[in-house]
């Protein structure tokens, strides 16, 4: 057990610093994506009944802070600024582990599920969670809008798609959002993620109906 307890104070205070140094991120990655994974994040380990309350919030306040594509702050930043708030090392060695391998890209190669601590599950699912359903649509076209990607470019006259390949937004479904209903690790986050995935199915059928319109 850690015994250094999250008070209300030191939480205000950090929630005030990663607010301000995403104050100009974009939509898909800025501050409400870091604050919806902070409140997953506490809504998981509160229906799980396990986990540290403080190495959970500073994981998920922190995912995203070293992810290179946003270029927001160093690993060294990172262990600079909790050293500051006076977190104790051990703390931030499993803050640090959990925010440098809760990735998509990462999980896919290393860390399988039976090495995760509960802290680095519950973090991950709030992350995988936020990344599909309603939000998850509206991010991944966001996203898609900065990287001047089109929105779906089809392969011939007779494309579908669901082909998962490509650069274009609605690829980004096949190739990641639609299999990470079965990467999820807690059983609350497995429930979340079968409702938002169903949104997302629904969502991809209507899209696919509209584009292909048939002219009689």
């Amino acid at each position: 057990m850690n015994r250094f307890i999250l008070s209300q104070e030191l939480r205000d205070q950090i929630t005030k610093d990663i607010k301000h140094l995403f104050s100009n991120s974009e939509g898909s990655h800025d501050w409400w994506h870091i604050h919806r994974v902070v409140q997953m994040a506490e809504k998981i380990r509160l229906n799980t009944h396990e986990g540290d309350e403080l190495i959970i919030f500073l994981a998920a306040i922190l995912h995203d802070v070293t992810d290179p594509k946003l270029n927001i702050r160093s690993h060294e930043w990172v262990i600079d600024y909790l050293r500051q708030k006076h977190i104790t090392e051990n703390v931030i060695n499993q803050v640090l582990y959990i925010t440098e391998n809760i990735s998509f890209s990462k999980s896919k190669n290393s860390t399988s599920s039976t090495t995760k601590s509960i802290e680095f599950q519950i973090v991950q699912d709030a992350d995988r969670l936020d990344a599909i359903g309603a939000i998850g649509i509206a991010r991944t076209f966001a996203y898609g809008g900065k990287k001047h990607r089109p929105i779906y470019t089809p392969k011939d006259s007779n494309s579908s798609i669901n082909d998962g390949k490509g650069e274009a937004s609605i690829d980004h479904f096949y190739e990641k959002l639609l299999t990470l209903e079965e990467l999820m690790n807690t059983p609350f986050a497995k429930i979340m993620a079968r409702e938002r995935t169903r949104y997302m199915e629904e969502f991809l059928e209507r899209f696919n109906n509209e584009w292909n319109i048939n002219i009689e």
